[in-house]
């Protein structure tokens, strides 16, 4: 969780909790400074996690310049090998937008699909790559 304060130390946006390319090396490199994390591992991630846009004149989509900093976190945190209920206290803490405690069940259902939507994109790479 260190590193989601310094993530939120950074430029984020907070009304769509995205970060450029720019600033999450400066977080990772500021979150790993006894030991740089290779430039091609930050791009490969930041590549991850960067959101598909659609284009100005509605003529497909394009991946944007951004990468979300909510999904890193939750992907991250659900891949951790801490205790499941401490999984759950951190998957709480990121989605909770106002940090004021509490998630009415919207809140609860869009964090839900948040993490339904992680998963069925890595399991989509599974399928296309099998």
């Amino acid at each position: 969780m260190k590193m989601a304060s310094r993530l939120n130390e950074k430029k984020v946006n907070s009304s769509t909790t995205t970060m450029s390319y720019t600033n999450f090396r400066e977080c990772m490199n500021a979150q790993f400074r006894n030991k740089l994390v290779p430039e091609h591992l930050i791009l490969v991630i930041f590549n991850r996690f960067r959101q598909f846009k659609v284009k100005e004149n509605s003529n497909g989509t394009e991946m944007s310049e951004e990468m979300d900093i909510l999904d890193f976190l939750l992907c991250i945190n659900l891949l951790s090998s801490i205790p499941v209920d401490l999984k759950i206290q951190n998957m709480f803490d990121i989605c909770d937008n106002d940090d004021d405690g509490c998630m009415n069940p919207y809140q609860i259902l869009q964090m839900l699909q948040k993490v339904e939507r992680l998963f069925v994109r890595e399991s989509a790479r599974i399928d296309i790559g099998s």
